[in-house]
């Protein structure tokens, strides 16, 4: 008896095994996006994208690092999304800056205090002001998520382009103008 394993042992670390393999498949699943992919915007607008991310039962904490073309988009602000803000427990989140010279990428550093969260949802919520005409990719650089007992994931990432357009010119008529012409 000292030295032998009996049945429920080994159907248990069966059972710890398949559990085990499952959890970690499914952490290879996960996605995460900026929302639109595609956007067109004027020169001078604001624009506000949601980077989010697919079912994650278990989401502790991330870091969220994005690259854009500072030529075309300037970040105006890298806030927290609802997967944070929105689940009723403490949590922080750093923004940290940019030392480059232009500053050409965004990071987020965030976790919840006391328990978790679980996706779907959004992570973040990326503003942007467009400076130049033409297109701006944002691409992931670096995304890594961590659940409770610390274990880090990470997820597959795509990026967006952001096309920015000039104003077109508009000519003020009156009625009386325009009546003439389609007459």
């Amino acid at each position: 008896m000292g030295g032998s394993i009996d049945m429920r042992s080994i159907v248990t670390i069966a059972l710890g095994v398949l559990l085990a393999g499952g959890a970690a498949s499914a952490a290879r699943g996960v996605t995460v996006s900026i929302v639109p992919a595609d956007t067109t915007v004027t020169v001078g607008d604001t624009l506000s994208l949601r980077v989010v991310c697919t079912d994650f039962p278990d989401l502790k904490g991330f870091e969220l690092v994005h690259a854009f073309d500072p030529v075309r988009l300037a970040s105006l602000a890298v806030q927290p999304g609802d997967l944070l803000t929105g689940i009723g427990r403490a949590y922080v989140a750093y923004s940290l800056p940019d030392v480059s010279v232009p500053a050409d990428s965004t990071w987020l550093d965030a976790a919840v205090l006391d328990g978790s969260t679980a996706g779907p949802g959004v992570l973040e919520y990326l503003v942007f002001k467009a400076l130049g005409v033409g297109s701006a990719s944002i691409e992931c650089l670096d995304v890594l998520f961590r659940d409770s007992s610390n274990a880090s994931t990470v997820p597959a990432c795509t990026g967006a382009m952001v096309r920015i357009t000039t104003a077109t010119p508009v000519r003020r008529a009156s009625w009386g103008s325009l009546k003439s012409v389609y007459r």
